[in-house]
């Protein structure tokens, strides 16, 4: 694999030009993206995460998972320079859409409180413009923004364009070996966070169902003590889960028994899900959805499609959201979402 120290943005713009299919993608504190060219524009799909290649899926399980197959790609690394943290501007606050969400919230509440379930994920869609010719300098300034998360921007002609900076890991596999991790609860980084009761009860309901959807498939079960997780600006509670899977079970058993997790969705999974669908209003396409390789030189590593955005002819729509418990108030809420939106809408201007 070739290392390369031309310009990303550069690429990218060209790349766009030339409407190719295209990922790029930094991992979590890398100081090289790595950038995988599909040779031709053919949509391949996968059911079966058998093959070899970057896998792009939707949040709905039901719909197909789109593959750059490893046999049709060209693979090359780019070197990440003059790596540094973007300061969010505390001052820039979007209120669009407030009303609307804050609504939605009190009625995911008290659906809620009447115990129908315990956590429902609520999402909201952000409107921003774009220039069209600055699209690479916006993957840019993520790479800055986010050393500690999963940086993407992906691209196929026949489907769209995607950008995100995601820190939660779906999953990690080698040789029947996997990790995954159990995400929850968010504030503004300081070095003094207190996270409150129904933070932690959010993030043992995700470990607890994380725990009860392996039990069938793995032969031992490793979940470390929570811990605070750093994301660009923000922070959240951890919990690193390992284990091994039983000889009869493989990838695809792996993925879509956490997929989608109560971190993107709510417990339990199905009325959540029902609730999502019936009321967010909006398709979610590839948010909350995965990402990542799979089976190359035998190992599988896949994010959560977080923090992320869709582009299409000078319009972005960015993808935000929260969990929310009977303990919930809706404006908080809100503000949280607002301080989650920041920095990608400022990459924007």
């Amino acid at each position: 694999m070739e290392t390369k120290h031309t310009n990303i943005a550069v690429t990218i713009q060209t790349l766009l030009e030339n409407k190719k299919v295209f990922v790029f993608f930094k991992k979590p504190n890398s100081t090289g993206v790595n950038l995988i060219i599909q040779k031709d524009i053919h949509l391949y799909t996968t059911t079966s995460y058998d093959e070899s290649g970057f896998v792009f899926a939707p949040f709905d399980s039901r719909e197909k998972t789109i593959l750059f197959p490893k046999a049709q790609s060209d693979y090359s690394i780019f070197k990440l320079l003059n790596k540094k943290e973007i300061e969010l501007n505390k001052n820039q606050v979007d209120s669009t859409g407030k009303a609307k969400y804050v609504t939605l919230l009190r009625k995911a509440i008290a659906f809620i409180k009447v115990g129908n379930a315990d956590k429902i994920v609520l999402s909201r869609l952000l409107n921003k413009s774009y220039n069209k010719e600055t699209i690479g300098l916006v993957y840019e300034s993520l790479l800055q923004a986010y050393p500690t998360a999963y940086v993407y921007i992906w691209h196929h002609p026949k489907v769209g364009l995607w950008m995100g900076a995601t820190p939660e890991k779906l999953l990690e596999m080698h040789d029947g070996k996997f990790s995954t991790m159990s995400l929850a609860g968010t504030q503004l980084f300081t070095d003094a966070i207190e996270w409150e009761t129904k933070e932690k009860e959010e993030q043992k309901w995700v470990t607890s169902f994380i725990r009860k959807q392996l039990k069938p498939i793995v032969t031992e079960l490793e979940i470390s003590e929570s811990f605070t997780k750093k994301a660009g600006h923000l922070a959240h509670i951890c919990t690193e889960i390992k284990g091994e899977l039983f000889a009869d079970f493989g990838i695809k058993d792996l993925v879509f028994s956490l997929h989608p997790t109560p971190a993107v969705c709510g417990t339990p999974r199905t009325i959540a899900t029902a609730f999502i669908l019936e009321n967010e209003g909006y398709n979610r396409a590839f948010y909350t959805g995965f990402l990542g390789e799979v089976n190359q030189e035998s190992k599988t590593e896949l994010y959560v499609n977080l923090r992320c955005m869709q582009l299409s002819n000078g319009k972005a729509k960015l993808y935000v959201g929260g969990g929310i418990t009977k303990d919930s108030l809706a404006e908080k809420e809100w503000e949280e979402t607002v301080v989650k939106s920041a920095v990608l809408g400022q990459s924007l201007e």
